[in-house]
């Protein structure tokens, strides 16, 4: 082997191996976000029944988060929380009852979770997607005695 191909040869290994080392260290990392839960199907009918939905997560790291709601189509319909400083590791939660920032009820749909991590200049689409379905309420008849 010439000594050029044997200088070529160790730049290549040299580069494999500090791809491999800066490869870990992302793996090791925390994630942004984890633990996440979501209410799969809500129906905000007031019958007491999935009238609203739980959004829960936990952050990987402090940061100041934002928590909104989008339609299919991208457009953000309510915001949940604008920027409050989270400590790592602590479990986030919020509640959504249909509604728009506005207040009207927003229609039949599939609506995503986009957490925004100030700090890190990062929006993340929650993986769990919110179904809502405006149904009639459905209350029992009781029978009279």
């Amino acid at each position: 082997m010439s000594r050029a191909a044997q200088i070529v040869l160790g730049i290549v290994f040299a580069a494999t191996v500090a791809a491999l080392v800066a490869t870990q260290r992302v793996k090791d990392e925390p994630a942004f976000v984890h633990r996440v839960k979501a209410t799969r199907l809500m129906t905000p009918n007031s019958d007491g029944y999935h009238d609203t939905a739980l959004i829960r997560f936990v952050l990987g790291r402090p940061d100041s988060v934002g928590v909104a709601l989008a339609d299919a189509r991208g457009r953000v319909v309510r915001h949940l929380r604008t920027r409050e400083d989270v400590p790592a590791d602590r479990k986030v939660r919020f509640h959504w009852g249909g509604r728009t920032d506005t207040g009207a009820r927003v229609p039949d749909g599939t609506y995503t979770v986009r957490v925004t991590l100030a700090r890190l200049g990062r929006t993340i689409e929650l993986h769990k997607r919110i179904r809502l379905r405006n149904v009639p309420p459905h209350y029992r008849r009781r029978s009279s005695p």
